[in-house]
């Protein structure tokens, strides 16, 4: 039995070796591997409109696209790079995209008229596309911003919340529980009359798609078995709850110099 389950190690260490490490003679992935990719994990048509391959001081070789969702209409930047002297197991090669980015700034004018609605300041993502996305796409997240003053703005937070995450209609494969470039609402604290934004207080930050973990039971064996992600928009409940809690919270805490808000009077719809 143990003979039978290290040749079956092995054969998978195989595989893997030989299908996802990296080498010096590896390339990083197609523009039409990364676009094929991207329509399974956004259900969306992807075309590629550009293409740039660079090579970086760190040995590593960059591919660069400008993909376009038809059927949004709208441009996202996306990548692949490698590492290209290393010989390491299990190294993976690594892709990225500014999907939900991409699509934040196509509806920014709408988004912005949605705040406005129910009086709330917003700083959605900026419109300008960077000129060199190789080194941003870290540190560019798809976030919208709210400035509020006072815990009675938080039912307008809830509805403008509800508004978004329906409006922008997200809809993804989620691959991992955490996914940093998973799109959301941030909710700051800003004094009143207070213009200047380095003075805010982060509440919390609301996931424009929550998620659960679903069905997994498809996969018994347990070194194949993964997680399945259920994608969901929060009720108004969900979301009026952590947002009182994340209020109360920050004033335990002495961060903010509000008054708390008792949660038994809050309303359910």
């Amino acid at each position: 039995m143990r003979a039978v389950l290290k040749i079956i190690v092995l054969h998978i260490l195989t595989i893997m070796l030989l299908t996802n490490c990296t080498t010096k003679y590896s390339e990083p992935y197609s523009a039409k591997n990364v676009a094929g990719n991207l329509s399974r994990k956004y259900a969306a048509e992807i075309e590629i409109i550009e293409i740039k391959k660079t090579k970086t001081f760190d040995k590593r070789k960059y591919n660069e696209y400008i993909l376009k969702d038809k059927n949004r209409g709208f441009l996202f930047e996306a990548g692949s790079y490698i590492t290209t002297d290393r010989h390491l197991l299990l190294y993976y090669k690594e892709r990225w995209d500014h999907y939900s980015l991409g699509l934040m700034r196509y509806y920014h004018d709408d988004v912005m008229r949605i705040a406005d609605k129910h009086g709330i300041r917003l700083i959605p993502p900026l419109l300008k596309t960077p000129d060199s996305y190789a080194k941003t796409h870290i540190s560019v997240w798809p976030a919208d911003s709210t400035f509020i003053h006072s815990p009675e703005q938080l039912d307008a937070i809830v509805d403008l919340y509800a508004e978004l995450a329906h409006f922008y209609n997200f809809n993804y494969v989620r691959y991992h529980k955490n996914e940093s470039n998973n799109p959301k609402l941030i909710l700051n604290y800003l004094p009143a009359n207070e213009t200047d934004r380095s003075k805010s207080v982060r509440i919390c930050h609301l996931l424009y798609l929550e998620y659960r973990i679903g069905d997994n039971t498809a996969n018994p064996a347990s070194f194949l078995k993964r997680d399945k992600y259920v994608d969901y928009i929060p009720e108004k409940n969900e979301v009026r709850k952590k947002l009182f809690q994340s209020w109360n919270n920050a004033v335990d805490e002495g961060r903010i110099a509000g008054e708390k808000m008792k949660t038994d009077t809050v309303s359910i719809f």
